[in-house]
């Protein structure tokens, strides 16, 4: 259970009283709990300690997107504290006014106090930024960025690849993360990706999309785990994959990304593209089909089955299953009785995605090679 506190009386601040505004934040957090003092008065704990692992930046477009940066960063607080600087770029005054504004409001959020021990808490910055100063995002983050620690970059919704704005501040960050599920076009989304990796320009990537697929890739991994069904492996020919429309926009990133991860793990090689329908070689010469089929569900998204077939003599498939919160795989064909298993796999909130990549070692390799493949998949230049 997370607290979160703000400072009394607490209003938006210009961005060069942020520093007063902590100072009150955290003179005010101990007087506002109501647990006990620690016992041992010889060896005295302090009452309340900042924790700051790491500088995560999100770039949020809107006040929906604000108040899940703020889910995200209460949630972050237990396992990863970080200084979170929320980027609230449409930002007006209650009088429409379209004038330059920069404000700022801020939060912590901090960890059940457990006996005998320092209260753990996290920072969170709400910049409130609008008109003149927006192309300046690189100027007024980088104050504000704790020194010698890695910065994350999260873009909320599309990322504005041709902002003025974007080149600078993604050059002060070690990583970026995205989520291509908003575009209305995920092949142009991905290939920008692609050429991004493929360049070495700008942060390492990471995908929410990719993380979603964490399941799905662990799943499909153990099929060939056992010596009955490795020799399949190198004879797979048909692969097909169902995804729910999110909102009648065909959000294929997952799907995508889940056919270039095969193909990079397999050595396949894009032989060309026709709308949901794509073609590859296999080095021993085989053909190997692949169907992303989409499903038009109101209220759902992301991939919903993939079945991999080896001619009639088996079936590997994994599906979401019980109402989104487990994953069933099942392999059948010729004469064997079909094998399954359920195992639980609920659809996760962007704070635990997020906690995973930030878990990962510099440069997620798996995540590479598929980007680098998506532009010969779909014909892209």
């Amino acid at each position: 259970m997370i607290d979160t506190f703000a400072p009394p009386g607490a209003t938006p601040v210009p961005l060069d009283h942020i520093d007063s505004a902590l100072r009150a934040l955290w003179c005010s957090i101990e007087p506002q709990t109501t647990e006990a003092p620690p016992t041992g008065l010889n060896d005295p704990v302090p009452s309340v300690t900042r924790a700051v692992a790491l500088n995560l930046v999100v770039y949020a477009p809107g006040p929906r997107a604000v108040d899940r940066a703020t889910k995200a960063a209460q949630e972050l607080a237990l396992g990863h504290p970080c200084r979170t600087i929320i980027l609230d770029v449409t930002a007006t005054d209650d009088t429409g006014d379209e004038s330059p504004l920069a404000t700022a409001e801020v939060l912590a959020h901090c960890q059940p106090r457990r006996p005998g021990e320092s209260r753990i808490c996290a920072e969170q910055l709400t910049l409130h930024l609008h008109g003149a100063v927006v192309p300046h995002l690189d100027k007024i983050v980088l104050p504000l960025l704790v020194p010698d620690l890695k910065t994350v970059l999260w873009w909320m919704g599309n990322v504005p690849f041709d902002a003025p704005f974007y080149g600078p501040l993604s050059r002060l960050v070690d990583q970026m993360v995205v989520d291509g599920t908003t575009y209305d076009d995920a092949e142009a989304f991905l290939v920008r990706l692609a050429h991004m990796v493929i360049s070495g320009e700008g942060p390492e990537v990471r995908g929410l999309g990719w993380a979603r697929l964490t399941p799905w890739r662990r799943l499909i991994a153990q099929f060939f785990d056992s010596d009955r069904n490795r020799p399949y492996l190198d004879r797979i020919d048909r692969i097909h994959l169902r995804h729910h429309d999110m909102d009648d926009n065909p959000d294929r990133v997952e799907p995508l990304l889940l056919v270039a991860w095969l193909a990079s793990r397999l050595d396949w090689k894009p032989t060309g593209s026709d709308g949901d329908r794509f073609g590859f070689t296999a080095p021993d010469g085989r053909t190997v089909e692949v169907l992303i089929e989409p499903i038009a569900e109101p209220g759902r998204h992301g991939l919903t089955s993939v079945e991999l077939a080896v001619g009639d003599e088996r079936r590997f498939q994994v599906e979401r299953w019980q109402d989104d919160t487990c994953l069933r795989t099942r392999v059948e064909g010729g004469e064997m009785a079909a094998i399954e298993r359920v195992t639980t796999a609920p659809l996760r909130d962007a704070a635990d995605l997020i906690g995973e990549e930030l878990e990962i070692l510099p440069r997620d390799l798996g995540l590479e090679a598929a980007l680098v493949l998506i532009p010969e998949m779909i014909g892209a230049k």
